[in-house]
């Protein structure tokens, strides 16, 4: 795992993330991803992902610089995995000036080799 993420799973269900703020920091010169909260899903049916009143703040400074993009929330199906049921309502997240990417938040099916 990444001292980079404030939080980072690779399963869930039946979950709720209500009125969280995450502060990134530019303290320390990152050698890797900034990211906020991260769901890499390996195999199996996960459900009922729910996301509200999420606000990431100074991602744009910590992303300053970088042509490579790492989204605020992000959840990943890897090959084998499947999601249903997500939510996403009232978060407040920005992908800042000169970064190209995926954007802010991003839902994807992927095979992610980490």
């Amino acid at each position: 795992m990444s001292n980079w993420r404030v939080l980072y799973a690779e399963k869930g269900s039946d979950l709720s993330l209500t009125g969280i703020t995450v502060n990134a920091t530019t303290s320390e010169n990152p050698a890797g991803p900034v990211r906020g909260i991260e769901f890499n899903l390996k195999s199996g049916n996960f459900a009922n992902l729910s996301f509200d009143d999420l606000t990431f703040t100074g991602f744009d400074a910590a992303h300053a610089g970088s042509t490579e993009y790492d989204p605020q929330l992000s959840i990943h199906m890897n090959a084998g995995a499947t999601v249903s049921n997500v939510t996403v309502n009232d978060v407040t997240a920005s992908q800042g000036a000169g970064a190209s990417g995926a954007g802010a938040i991003v839902v994807e099916q992927t095979c992610r080799s980490k």
